[in-house]
């Protein structure tokens, strides 16, 4: 590995680098030792590793990152931004985003905890950030929201916040310093032995303060939503696109929490975000949805091209009635995916097979009732000239 390095030429401006695991620590220091001043216009940089922690080898990628001061996209291992790599980063104008190449089977590590101590100035060009944050947030936030008063895009993932009251002081302090942000991701799935209550809707009302045209809840227990919620939604996110709520829960989690969000609830979402392109949810398997046959109903999603029900099961194990409920209300549906997100790693879905058969089911109905819905739209349209 070391001896391609003589083949890196100096105007390599992408590099992905994947540690495997049978590069020891002093292999890697060695590496990135000897790539400091080869990189000199480096600008997008991805760099992999599961089993060397930021302790083993920090120092030295910091090194060389110091170097690469034309970086514009980043993205490190998770646990890997620490304060003094973030301060690092800071220093560089042109950087753009930081990401992680998050792997929820890494073990949990320290992470920093806020109120990063950057000088002023610094992160000028930032506005996309995926960080490891414990919650709750202090008071302060991510800083003053001149640090990052200009970030649209922010990403967390933290495995060990225990309460909605955690949720909802950490989500106000980064409201505050983060006044601009547009898209807001938030990954809770927590360890297995860390007991969380599930996420209720108010704990997430601080954000309503934001202009979220994306917002997604990863979390091991569903999200339940009344149709007060959605409207609530609406009020406040006329232009939201995507929407993720807790899709994907913990098998666990279910016994604990008898109600879940109702598959009736999707004309209130046609009604009040008409410009959803994407939408997860976890859906009530016990709510039969009614439909009356109408194709045309008074409110659609005629954005929506997107529609996951994550590890939800078929609602009233009736694919037929469902397929043409959705197909109705979703007339422009590309994709209908029953599959959990990367970050769920249990392996607790009991019969899946047939959970997954019943949903293909749907899908093939979702687009016959979609396409003869946009047909007739399309003949009255015509006759009403």
């Amino acid at each position: 590995m070391l001896s391609t390095l003589a083949l890196v030429p100096p105007s390599l401006r992408k590099l992905t680098l994947i540690l495997q695991e049978d590069v020891s620590t002093d292999s890697a220091e060695q590496l990135l030792k000897l790539l400091v001043y080869r990189t000199p216009g480096l600008t997008d940089l991805v760099f992999r590793t599961t089993h060397l922690t930021e302790v083993d080898i920090g120092d030295r990628l910091r090194n060389w990152l110091s170097i690469s001061t034309k970086l514009k996209r980043v993205t490190l291992p998770q646990f890997y931004l620490t304060n003094t790599t973030i301060q690092t980063l800071s220093r560089f104008d042109s950087l753009e985003t930081i990401g992680l190449d998050a792997d929820p089977s890494i073990p949990y590590s320290d992470s920093p905890a806020g109120a990063f101590p950057i000088e002023d100035g610094g992160f000028p060009s930032l506005h996309g950030l995926h960080i490891n944050l414990p919650l709750p947030v202090r008071a302060s936030g991510l800083g003053a929201p001149d640090l990052f008063g200009k970030l649209q895009a922010l990403t967390i993932s933290e495995r060990r916040l225990s309460t909605n009251k955690d949720l909802r002081i950490s989500l106000q302090a980064i409201v505050s310093s983060c006044p601009q942000i547009v898209k807001l991701c938030l990954n809770l799935f927590t360890d297995q032995r860390t007991r969380m209550e599930p996420i209720l809707f108010d704990s997430i009302q601080p954000v309503f303060r934001l202009r979220l045209k994306t917002l997604i809840v990863h979390h091991d227990s569903p999200m339940y939503l009344r149709k007060e919620d959605v409207e609530e939604m609406g009020r406040h996110w006329g232009e939201l696109q995507q929407l993720s709520l807790c899709p994907d829960p913990r098998s666990d989690t279910l016994k604990k929490q008898p109600t879940w969000t109702p598959l009736s609830l999707l004309p209130a979402f046609a009604q009040h975000l008409p410009k959803l392109r994407s939408l997860a949810l976890f859906l009530d398997k016990t709510s039969v949805p009614s439909y009356d046959g109408d194709i045309l109903p008074t409110h659609q999603l005629e954005q929506l091209t997107v529609l996951n029900t994550g590890t939800s099961w078929v609602p009233g194990g009736n694919p037929y009635v469902v397929g043409h409920c959705i197909g109705a209300i979703c007339p422009q549906i590309e994709i209908l995916s029953s599959s959990p997100s990367k970050w769920r790693i249990q392996g607790d879905l009991a019969n899946d097979s047939v959970r997954q058969r019943d949903w293909v089911t749907v899908g093939v109905l979702v687009k016959l009732v979609g396409l003869s819905s946009q047909t007739m739209k399309k003949r009255l349209r015509m006759a009403e000239k």
